[in-house]
């Protein structure tokens, strides 16, 4: 079963401490890098499609494409059946986990609709 966590508010001192703690003590997690595109996003989470991947808020921020290709790798449908990760004609099923952390309050991340179903299956800390 693939999860999603969204820890927010982690530039407050407390919060960042622990997240780089955990992060340090979980060497299986791949730590996403700047994407330039959403072919990019989508062919970083292909190539890693088993792993959990540790993302920053940058990618919440992205354009509405960006978004679209993260909500395949989150959501499921309400029988709980995975969404596809899909850009363009390519698609497939990520099998793996997902690590989003967010300088933004939990508040402020509810008021974007672009990001209400992610926000939906996912475990918002």
């Amino acid at each position: 079963m693939r999860a999603s966590y969204i820890l927010t508010d982690c530039s407050d001192e407390e919060r960042a401490k622990y997240l780089a703690q955990f992060l340090k003590e979980q060497p299986q997690i791949i730590h996403a890098p700047a994407f330039a595109s959403p072919k990019e996003l989508f062919d970083f989470i292909k190539a890693n499609q088993q792993a959990s991947l540790y993302f920053e808020d940058e990618v919440l921020s992205k354009r509405v494409e960006y978004i679209h290709v993260l909500e395949g790798a989150i959501c499921a449908n309400d029988l709980g059946k995975p969404w596809q990760v899909k850009y363009e004609i390519d698609s497939f099923e990520f099998k793996g986990k997902v690590l989003l952390a967010c300088r933004i309050k939990k508040e402020e991340l509810k008021k974007r609709e672009q990001l209400k179903y992610i926000l939906r299956d996912s475990v918002v800390i």
